[in-house]
């Protein structure tokens, strides 16, 4: 009886202690009793949910809701999906499901996942068809940890975050292209030349299964790969016979040269590393270091082998450009010595069994 009153009194305590977060947090805050779903979630977990039709889906959804029960949520989610209160929800419950057909039934199935603790970042259209993106994580009620019936949304309106970084990667971008061009105008013969590499290297990530987040750094750092040449004089660019030994070693500085120029630029990505990185070979005969093998940057060995293959089949003033099957042979018979063996597999693949083409 004592124990009892004790839980009771308990369970009251944070009861009110959530009343006082709700009124007071500047995020969206949903309360949700999912005692009448259990069963209804199990079944959505053994079957596939397929709805051929935009009224199969609303009447999924209804029924859904009806299960749903939510006890409580506070203003701020009303601002953030510009509704008034629970009644203008309930009335205008079919026009917001219209709006989010896509993205409601993407995310019901991560709700029946157990248990029922996830994060989601998702982009939805309000009401007033408003696109925002939201972060929802949904937590376990105190003492329902182990088997949740009551669960905490909670709702952050993230858009204005997220359309600063986009600003901010657009900005990125046009500096990086304006710094690419000012490479490719001090040497006409290698119009181009970053852009393809750029273009290759990307594609030989995404056949070996880089992220995204590898693959925008290393497509970054494929246009601004010989952005150090800005400090080799044109007339050495641009020879048209061999370089002598101090005209090769003045080359050789540029992957140095792009790295400073790089270094304190705040890329998300690590950028000048790659860069730095890009003339060193798997046996450690490339340069500035001397590296080896893993030592060596993944995004750079890419880059190593992209700029190769792109740099034999062009033309150079110092010699005509070589068939794309000679750039190809020359990767192949050095694989494992200069090259990444599973770099150079990955391009060979590109081309042979996938089509690619620089243009």
């Amino acid at each position: 009886m004592i124990y009892s009153l004790r839980v009771r009194e308990e369970k009251e305590k944070i009861n009110k202690a959530y009343e006082k977060i709700f009124k007071i947090s500047p995020i969206g805050l949903i309360e949700v009793d999912l005692s009448e779903i259990k069963n209804f979630m199990k079944e959505l977990l053994n079957e596939k949910l397929d709805f051929p039709s935009e009224e199969e889906f609303l009447q999924f959804f209804e029924e859904f809701m009806k299960k749903l029960r939510i006890i409580r949520m506070n203003e701020e989610v009303y601002k953030i999906f510009e509704i008034e209160d629970r009644t203008d929800a309930e009335k205008n419950r079919v026009g917001f499901i219209k709006n989010n057909l896509e993205i409601l039934k993407e995310n019901l199935f991560y709700i029946s996942l157990p248990p029922l603790l996830y994060e989601r970042e998702i982009t939805i259209y309000t009401l007033k068809k408003n696109k925002k993106t939201l972060k929802i994580r949904a937590v376990p009620f105190p003492g329902c940890e182990e088997e949740p019936s009551h669960v905490i949304l909670v709702i952050m309106d993230i858009t204005e975050e997220k359309e600063s970084i986009q600003k901010i990667n657009r900005l990125l971008n046009q500096v990086v292209e304006t710094l690419a061009e000012i490479v490719e105008k001090r040497d006409p013969y290698t119009a181009g030349h970053q852009k393809r590499v750029a273009k290759l290297a990307f594609f030989i990530g995404k056949e070996m299964g880089l992220s995204e987040e590898k693959l925008k750094g290393l497509y970054m750092a494929g246009l601004l790969h010989d952005i150090g040449k800005i400090a080799v004089p044109t007339d050495i660019l641009n020879k048209p016979g061999k370089l002598d030994p101090i005209e090769f070693e003045l080359i050789k500085k540029h992957p140095e040269v792009g790295y400073e120029i790089l270094k304190n630029i705040e890329f998300p990505y690590p950028v000048a590393e790659i860069v730095l990185e890009h003339h060193e070979r798997i046996n450690g005969s490339g340069y500035p270091k001397g590296l080896k093998d893993g030592d060596i940057l993944i995004e750079a060995r890419i880059l190593a082998v992209s700029d190769v293959v792109e740099a034999m089949s062009s033309h150079r003033p110092y010699r005509p450009a070589f068939p794309l099957e000679t750039a190809l042979r020359e990767i192949s018979e050095k694989k494992g010595i200069l090259y990444d063996e599973e770099v150079v597999d990955a391009c060979i693949k590109l081309f042979k069994e996938k089509n690619f083409r620089f243009e």
